[in-house]
Protein backbone atom coordinates (compact mmCIF):
# COMPACT_ATOMS: atom_id res chain seq x y z
CA UNK A 1 0.00 0.00 0.00
CA UNK A 2 1.31 3.28 -0.70
CA UNK A 3 2.32 5.41 2.47
CA UNK A 4 0.10 8.57 1.59
CA UNK A 5 -2.75 6.22 1.55
CA UNK A 6 -2.28 4.50 4.54
CA UNK A 7 -1.36 7.59 6.23
CA UNK A 8 -4.74 9.14 5.36
CA UNK A 9 -6.50 5.63 6.13
CA UNK A 10 -5.19 5.89 9.51
CA UNK A 11 -6.07 9.97 9.50
CA UNK A 12 -9.79 9.55 9.11
CA UNK A 13 -9.84 6.90 12.38
CA UNK A 14 -8.14 9.33 14.68
CA UNK A 15 -8.69 11.41 17.07
CA UNK A 16 -8.63 15.19 16.89
CA UNK A 17 -5.97 14.99 19.60
CA UNK A 18 -4.14 12.49 17.90
CA UNK A 19 -4.29 14.62 14.67
CA UNK A 20 -2.79 17.76 16.57
CA UNK A 21 -0.06 15.39 17.88
CA UNK A 22 0.82 14.33 14.59
CA UNK A 23 0.69 17.90 12.55
CA UNK A 24 3.00 18.72 15.16
CA UNK A 25 5.53 15.78 14.63
CA UNK A 26 5.10 16.69 11.18
CA UNK A 27 6.16 20.51 11.26
CA UNK A 28 8.59 19.63 14.13
CA UNK A 29 10.28 17.11 11.52
CA UNK A 30 9.77 19.70 8.62
CA UNK A 31 11.58 22.60 10.15
CA UNK A 32 14.15 20.24 10.62
CA UNK A 33 15.00 18.97 7.05
CA UNK A 34 14.35 22.56 5.77
CA UNK A 35 17.37 23.72 8.19
CA UNK A 36 19.64 21.12 6.11
CA UNK A 37 18.14 22.98 2.45
CA UNK A 38 19.44 26.12 1.30
CA UNK A 39 17.63 29.09 1.98
CA UNK A 40 15.55 29.19 -1.93
CA UNK A 41 14.52 25.70 -2.93
CA UNK A 42 13.97 25.66 -6.61
CA UNK A 43 10.74 24.13 -7.56
CA UNK A 44 9.46 22.88 -11.15
CA UNK A 45 6.01 23.79 -12.82
CA UNK A 46 4.53 20.76 -11.75
CA UNK A 47 5.56 20.98 -8.72
CA UNK A 48 4.15 24.42 -8.12
CA UNK A 49 0.92 22.96 -9.60
CA UNK A 50 0.81 20.23 -7.31
CA UNK A 51 1.14 22.71 -4.08
CA UNK A 52 -0.79 25.27 -5.16
CA UNK A 53 -3.83 22.88 -5.79
CA UNK A 54 -2.99 21.18 -2.38
CA UNK A 55 -3.41 24.53 -0.38
CA UNK A 56 -6.39 25.84 -2.64
CA UNK A 57 -8.12 22.58 -0.21
CA UNK A 58 -6.84 24.69 2.97
CA UNK A 59 -8.30 27.57 4.27
CA UNK A 60 -6.55 31.19 4.53
CA UNK A 61 -5.83 30.59 8.54
CA UNK A 62 -4.14 27.38 8.03
CA UNK A 63 -2.05 28.18 4.69
CA UNK A 64 -0.70 30.88 6.81
CA UNK A 65 0.49 28.22 9.29
CA UNK A 66 1.93 25.44 7.36
CA UNK A 67 3.13 26.93 3.97
CA UNK A 68 6.68 27.40 4.42
CA UNK A 69 8.36 26.31 0.87
CA UNK A 70 7.21 30.32 0.02
CA UNK A 71 5.06 33.20 0.85
CA UNK A 72 1.54 31.80 1.06
CA UNK A 73 -0.12 34.39 -1.66
CA UNK A 74 2.47 33.25 -3.86
CA UNK A 75 1.70 29.25 -3.63
CA UNK A 76 -1.83 30.58 -3.97
CA UNK A 77 -0.72 32.20 -7.43
CA UNK A 78 0.60 28.58 -8.38
CA UNK A 79 -2.33 27.22 -8.30
CA UNK A 80 -4.18 29.76 -10.87
CA UNK A 81 -1.48 28.39 -13.77
CA UNK A 82 -2.21 27.15 -16.73
CA UNK A 83 -1.69 23.20 -17.02
CA UNK A 84 2.11 22.37 -18.16
CA UNK A 85 2.79 21.63 -21.81
CA UNK A 86 1.02 25.03 -22.84
CA UNK A 87 2.78 27.79 -24.40
CA UNK A 88 5.74 28.93 -22.33
CA UNK A 89 7.77 32.14 -22.22
CA UNK A 90 11.43 32.33 -21.65
CA UNK A 91 11.21 35.21 -18.39
CA UNK A 92 14.34 37.18 -16.69
CA UNK A 93 15.40 36.66 -13.19
CA UNK A 94 13.27 38.76 -11.04
CA UNK A 95 10.16 40.37 -10.79
CA UNK A 96 8.46 41.01 -14.35
CA UNK A 97 8.69 44.80 -15.24
CA UNK A 98 5.21 46.41 -13.85
CA UNK A 99 2.57 47.43 -16.97
CA UNK A 100 2.88 51.09 -17.52
CA UNK A 101 -1.15 51.73 -16.39
CA UNK A 102 -0.31 50.31 -13.00
CA UNK A 103 2.48 52.70 -12.80
CA UNK A 104 0.07 55.47 -14.18
CA UNK A 105 -2.43 54.61 -11.33
CA UNK A 106 0.80 54.78 -8.85
CA UNK A 107 1.38 58.15 -10.18
CA UNK A 108 -1.98 59.21 -9.69
CA UNK A 109 -2.52 57.97 -6.63
CA UNK A 110 0.52 60.29 -5.29
CA UNK A 111 -0.45 63.51 -7.21
CA UNK A 112 -4.51 63.61 -5.91
CA UNK A 113 -2.98 62.96 -2.03
CA UNK A 114 0.14 63.33 -1.49
CA UNK A 115 0.69 59.31 -0.43
CA UNK A 116 3.69 57.85 0.59
CA UNK A 117 4.59 54.00 -0.46
CA UNK A 118 2.98 52.24 2.57
CA UNK A 119 -0.34 54.16 2.03
CA UNK A 120 -0.67 53.73 -1.66
CA UNK A 121 0.72 49.94 -1.75
CA UNK A 122 -2.66 49.54 0.80
CA UNK A 123 -4.58 51.13 -2.18
CA UNK A 124 -3.13 48.59 -4.88
CA UNK A 125 -3.26 45.82 -2.47
CA UNK A 126 -7.14 46.80 -2.07
CA UNK A 127 -7.60 47.27 -5.93
CA UNK A 128 -5.62 43.42 -6.46
CA UNK A 129 -2.75 45.20 -8.04
CA UNK A 130 -0.18 44.78 -5.32
CA UNK A 131 0.74 41.21 -7.03
CA UNK A 132 2.23 43.22 -10.22
CA UNK A 133 4.52 46.12 -8.78
CA UNK A 134 6.88 45.66 -5.86
CA UNK A 135 6.82 48.49 -2.88
CA UNK A 136 10.60 49.19 -4.56
CA UNK A 137 9.32 50.01 -7.79
CA UNK A 138 6.62 52.11 -6.57
CA UNK A 139 9.67 53.60 -4.15
CA UNK A 140 11.59 54.26 -7.33
CA UNK A 141 8.70 55.24 -8.88
CA UNK A 142 7.81 58.06 -7.08
CA UNK A 143 11.48 59.29 -6.30
CA UNK A 144 11.94 59.21 -10.31
CA UNK A 145 8.64 61.50 -10.76
CA UNK A 146 9.69 64.08 -7.76
CA UNK A 147 7.13 62.77 -5.28
CA UNK A 148 9.04 62.27 -1.62
CA UNK A 149 8.22 58.56 -1.28
CA UNK A 150 8.83 58.99 3.39
CA UNK A 151 7.38 62.19 4.09
CA UNK A 152 4.85 65.08 3.00
CA UNK A 153 1.22 65.13 3.07
CA UNK A 154 -0.18 61.83 3.59
CA UNK A 155 2.90 60.22 4.44
CA UNK A 156 1.81 57.74 6.94
CA UNK A 157 5.95 57.91 8.59
CA UNK A 158 5.39 61.97 8.79
CA UNK A 159 2.18 61.54 10.60
CA UNK A 160 3.10 59.42 13.21
CA UNK A 161 6.33 61.45 13.73
CA UNK A 162 3.33 64.75 13.99
CA UNK A 163 3.05 64.90 18.23
CA UNK A 164 3.54 60.93 18.96
CA UNK A 165 2.88 61.79 22.39
CA UNK A 166 -1.06 62.02 21.61
CA UNK A 167 -1.28 58.82 18.93
CA UNK A 168 -2.05 55.48 20.39
CA UNK A 169 -2.05 52.43 18.63
CA UNK A 170 -4.61 49.31 19.55
CA UNK A 171 -4.67 45.58 18.43
CA UNK A 172 -5.83 42.29 20.18
CA UNK A 173 -3.62 39.42 20.82
CA UNK A 174 -5.03 35.99 22.06
CA UNK A 175 -3.25 33.51 24.60
CA UNK A 176 -4.20 29.67 24.90
CA UNK A 177 -5.80 28.96 28.35
CA UNK A 178 -5.63 25.39 29.93
CA UNK A 179 -9.57 24.75 30.71
CA UNK A 180 -11.18 21.44 31.89
CA UNK A 181 -13.02 21.86 28.29
CA UNK A 182 -9.84 21.84 26.50
CA UNK A 183 -7.62 24.43 25.25
CA UNK A 184 -9.48 27.70 25.10
CA UNK A 185 -8.31 31.25 23.24
CA UNK A 186 -8.42 34.11 25.94
CA UNK A 187 -8.57 37.59 23.74
CA UNK A 188 -6.62 40.89 25.17
CA UNK A 189 -6.93 44.33 24.15
CA UNK A 190 -3.64 46.50 24.42
CA UNK A 191 -2.92 49.99 23.65
CA UNK A 192 0.62 51.71 23.42
CA UNK A 193 1.84 55.54 23.69
CA UNK A 194 3.49 56.22 20.65
CA UNK A 195 5.77 58.66 22.29
CA UNK A 196 5.99 57.88 25.88
CA UNK A 197 5.80 54.11 24.86
CA UNK A 198 3.47 53.47 28.00
CA UNK A 199 0.82 50.65 27.52
CA UNK A 200 -2.45 49.41 28.92
CA UNK A 201 -3.36 45.82 28.52
CA UNK A 202 -7.13 44.93 29.26
CA UNK A 203 -8.23 42.28 31.36
CA UNK A 204 -8.91 39.09 29.20
CA UNK A 205 -12.18 37.43 28.45
CA UNK A 206 -13.18 34.27 26.43
CA UNK A 207 -15.88 36.17 24.68
CA UNK A 208 -14.68 39.66 23.05
CA UNK A 209 -18.31 40.78 21.78
CA UNK A 210 -19.14 43.97 21.46
CA UNK A 211 -20.17 45.12 25.08
CA UNK A 212 -16.59 43.86 26.29
CA UNK A 213 -14.71 45.49 23.23
CA UNK A 214 -16.23 48.61 24.24
CA UNK A 215 -15.98 48.59 28.51
CA UNK A 216 -12.17 48.43 27.36
CA UNK A 217 -12.08 51.57 25.53
CA UNK A 218 -14.15 53.50 28.41
CA UNK A 219 -11.52 52.03 31.19
CA UNK A 220 -8.61 52.95 28.92
CA UNK A 221 -9.99 56.27 28.69
CA UNK A 222 -10.02 56.36 32.44
CA UNK A 223 -6.35 55.78 32.02
CA UNK A 224 -5.17 58.79 30.40
CA UNK A 225 -6.57 60.53 33.04
CA UNK A 226 -5.24 58.84 35.68
CA UNK A 227 -1.75 59.21 33.90
CA UNK A 228 -2.39 62.76 33.00
CA UNK A 229 -2.13 61.94 29.21
CA UNK A 230 -4.17 62.80 26.00
CA UNK A 231 -5.03 60.88 23.10
CA UNK A 232 -5.62 62.52 19.74
CA UNK A 233 -5.85 59.27 17.23
CA UNK A 234 -6.11 55.83 18.00
CA UNK A 235 -4.93 53.61 15.38
CA UNK A 236 -6.24 50.04 14.92
CA UNK A 237 -6.52 47.60 11.90
CA UNK A 238 -9.27 46.56 10.13
CA UNK A 239 -10.78 43.74 12.79
CA UNK A 240 -14.68 43.97 12.86
CA UNK A 241 -14.25 43.50 16.68
CA UNK A 242 -13.76 47.44 16.81
CA UNK A 243 -17.73 48.62 16.09
CA UNK A 244 -19.75 51.47 16.56
CA UNK A 245 -20.24 51.82 19.55
CA UNK A 246 -16.58 51.27 20.60
CA UNK A 247 -15.68 54.30 18.09
CA UNK A 248 -18.69 56.38 19.50
CA UNK A 249 -16.90 55.61 22.61
CA UNK A 250 -13.79 56.95 21.73
CA UNK A 251 -14.97 59.98 19.74
CA UNK A 252 -16.76 60.90 22.61
CA UNK A 253 -13.67 62.01 24.01
CA UNK A 254 -12.55 63.72 20.37
CA UNK A 255 -10.73 61.08 19.94
CA UNK A 256 -9.87 60.21 16.18
CA UNK A 257 -10.14 56.56 15.11
CA UNK A 258 -7.82 55.56 12.72
CA UNK A 259 -8.10 52.66 10.68
CA UNK A 260 -5.21 50.98 8.41
CA UNK A 261 -5.08 50.51 4.72
CA UNK A 262 -5.94 47.32 3.47
CA UNK A 263 -3.67 44.11 3.80
CA UNK A 264 -0.71 46.67 4.94
CA UNK A 265 -0.50 45.50 8.81
CA UNK A 266 2.93 47.03 9.39
CA UNK A 267 0.73 50.79 9.38
CA UNK A 268 -0.01 49.27 13.15
CA UNK A 269 3.79 48.15 13.49
CA UNK A 270 3.63 50.01 17.12
CA UNK A 271 1.19 47.82 18.49
CA UNK A 272 2.13 44.76 16.86
CA UNK A 273 5.79 45.16 17.93
CA UNK A 274 4.80 45.34 21.66
CA UNK A 275 2.87 41.77 20.98
CA UNK A 276 5.78 40.13 20.34
CA UNK A 277 7.73 41.73 23.10
CA UNK A 278 4.72 40.58 25.61
CA UNK A 279 4.78 37.35 24.00
CA UNK A 280 8.54 36.95 24.43
CA UNK A 281 9.50 38.58 27.33
CA UNK A 282 6.40 36.82 29.20
CA UNK A 283 3.69 34.99 28.02
CA UNK A 284 5.46 32.68 25.89
CA UNK A 285 6.85 31.41 28.92
CA UNK A 286 3.42 30.14 31.16
CA UNK A 287 1.31 27.54 30.79
CA UNK A 288 -1.88 29.46 31.57
CA UNK A 289 -4.70 27.61 33.36
CA UNK A 290 -7.35 30.69 34.32
CA UNK A 291 -8.02 34.14 33.12
CA UNK A 292 -7.41 35.78 36.44
CA UNK A 293 -4.05 34.00 36.16
CA UNK A 294 -3.52 35.43 32.87
CA UNK A 295 -4.39 39.13 33.93
CA UNK A 296 -1.68 38.74 37.14
CA UNK A 297 0.86 37.89 34.30
CA UNK A 298 -0.51 41.01 32.20
CA UNK A 299 -0.39 43.31 35.15
CA UNK A 300 3.05 42.65 36.36
CA UNK A 301 4.13 43.26 32.76
CA UNK A 302 2.73 46.01 32.41
CA UNK A 303 4.26 47.53 35.65
CA UNK A 304 8.15 46.74 34.35
CA UNK A 305 7.99 47.69 31.31
CA UNK A 306 5.85 51.08 32.38
CA UNK A 307 8.56 51.84 34.97
CA UNK A 308 11.76 49.96 34.70
CA UNK A 309 12.48 48.20 31.40
CA UNK A 310 15.07 49.91 29.15
CA UNK A 311 13.38 50.86 25.88
CA UNK A 312 15.50 52.07 22.91
CA UNK A 313 13.66 54.11 21.09
CA UNK A 314 13.97 56.21 24.92
CA UNK A 315 17.66 55.75 24.04
CA UNK A 316 17.96 52.04 26.41
CA UNK A 317 15.92 54.27 29.08
CA UNK A 318 13.29 53.02 31.08
CA UNK A 319 9.82 55.12 30.90
CA UNK A 320 9.51 55.97 34.64
CA UNK A 321 13.52 55.92 36.05
CA UNK A 322 16.26 57.93 35.80
CA UNK A 323 19.65 57.11 34.95
CA UNK A 324 21.88 56.36 38.02
CA UNK A 325 24.90 57.35 39.28
CA UNK A 326 27.35 54.48 40.53
CA UNK A 327 28.91 55.03 43.40
CA UNK A 328 32.77 55.58 44.19
CA UNK A 329 34.99 52.49 44.86
CA UNK A 330 31.79 50.17 43.88
CA UNK A 331 31.99 46.15 43.54
CA UNK A 332 29.61 43.31 42.25
CA UNK A 333 27.94 43.20 45.94
CA UNK A 334 26.56 46.94 45.18
CA UNK A 335 23.74 45.97 42.58
CA UNK A 336 20.95 44.94 43.93
CA UNK A 337 18.34 43.10 41.68
CA UNK A 338 14.26 42.95 41.39
CA UNK A 339 12.44 40.14 40.52
CA UNK A 340 9.58 40.07 39.00
CA UNK A 341 6.96 37.17 38.13
CA UNK A 342 9.86 34.97 39.85
CA UNK A 343 13.16 35.62 38.43
CA UNK A 344 11.29 36.03 34.87
CA UNK A 345 11.92 39.92 34.77
CA UNK A 346 14.68 41.43 36.38
CA UNK A 347 15.67 45.31 37.34
CA UNK A 348 19.26 46.14 38.92
CA UNK A 349 19.82 48.84 40.77
CA UNK A 350 22.83 50.00 43.43
CA UNK A 351 22.00 49.35 47.07
CA UNK A 352 22.51 52.24 49.38
CA UNK A 353 25.89 52.44 49.87
CA UNK A 354 27.02 54.64 53.11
Amino acid sequence: MHASLALFQEAAGASRDELVRCIQYLKTENDILRSRLPKRIPVTGGEKRRLGLSAGELGTRWRRLLISIAAPATVDRWRHRPTPGGAKTKNGPGRPRAPERIKAIVLRLASENGWGVTRIYGELRKLGLAGSISRTTVRNLLRANGFDPDAGTGSWNDFLKRHPETRWATDFLTKPVVTAQGKQDAYLLIFKNLGSKRVWISPPTFYPVTDWVTQQARNFIMSLGDHGETCRYLIHDRDTKYSATFKQVIASEDIEAVRIAYLVPEMNGHAESFIGTLKHECLDHFVVESLESLDRLCVAYAGFYNTVRPHRALGNQPIACEAMTPPPNFSVSDVASQSWLDGMLNHYTWRNVA
